[in-house]
């Protein structure tokens, strides 16, 4: 029965949802820009109001959205199209916030409307403290204005 478990048949997807721990304020925020020459930015910012071990990293990915029943899969999934980390959060001891910012080759064969970041903080034994996603929308809208007129 193990063996079975261990090794599912080809067409089987295994789904193993891991909930995290529910913070008031999120320890961490993706963001990801509009495709550009063949390049994508992307943003992983790190907040201390939340504790964060010492010897955690972050890591961030560049994912592609594929919707269910397209590409002969029968359920959504994403791929990850690039991939950065570990990334260093020795900053953090001493500021609020912690930015690191990428660029990353968007590959040939990927549809930038269906692009997006992830991101995590995981301990050093691997445990994943935080968690979090950008909108697809991200990568193709118009820039996005805060209060006022555009541009200010």
């Amino acid at each position: 029965d193990a063996l079975k478990r261990a090794m599912p048949s080809a067409g089987a997807t295994t789904l193993r949802p891991s909930p995290l721990p529910h913070r008031r304020h999120p320890a961490l925020e993706v963001n990801s820009g509009l495709p550009v020459n063949g390049y994508i930015g992307l943003r992983i910012s790190v907040f201390r109001n939340a504790v964060v071990p010492p010897d955690a990293e972050a890591f961030l990915v560049l994912t592609e959205r594929v919707p269910a029943g397209s590409e002969g899969s029968p359920i959504a999934r994403q791929v990850v199209r690039g991939a950065a980390g570990p990334i260093s959060l020795v900053g953090l001891a001493t500021r609020h916030e912690l930015i690191h910012r990428f660029a990353m080759a968007l590959p040939e064969t990927a549809q930038p409307e269906r692009l997006a970041a992830a991101g995590w903080l995981q301990t050093a034994q691997g445990a994943v403290i935080a968690a979090a996603q950008s909108d697809a929308a991200d990568c193709t809208d118009a820039p996005r204005h805060g209060p006022g007129k555009p541009g200010q």
